[in-house]
């Protein structure tokens, strides 16, 4: 065998471990995972709603990367059409005062209100 065809190989072989032991150690991104946990407690707000408070159940929630804000409130609260995305705009920053709602991290786990 030529000695660059061995440098090649040694290359390609190389790589192959370094991504296998890469994979094995990080993981990997193909399996989806959600994490739901409902908190047993009631939140109520009344300060940012002129009607009354508004109480809903606060679910902790961890963002994938193809999420947004708005997909996971419809998951969370099985697609109701009567949401108001305001309010929960509203009662998100209350639960996340220094989130930015449109700079939503994956892989990091947020409090979403379930109405």
């Amino acid at each position: 065998m030529l000695p660059s065809k061995k440098i090649i190989l040694i290359i390609v072989i190389s790589l192959i471990f370094f991504s296998v032991v890469k994979d094995l150690k990080d993981g990997s991104p193909i399996h989806h995972t959600t994490e739901k946990q409902v908190v047993t407690s009631k939140f109520t707000d009344s300060k940012n709603d002129p009607d009354g408070p508004v109480s809903f159940q606060v679910i902790s929630y961890k963002v994938s990367a193809s999420e947004t804000f708005i997909s996971i409130i419809d998951q969370i609260n099985n697609q109701q059409q009567t949401i108001d995305i305001e309010q929960a705009m509203v009662d998100f920053k209350a639960l996340n005062p220094k989130v930015d709602i449109l700079d939503l991290q994956p892989e990091t786990t947020y409090l979403f209100p379930m109405y």
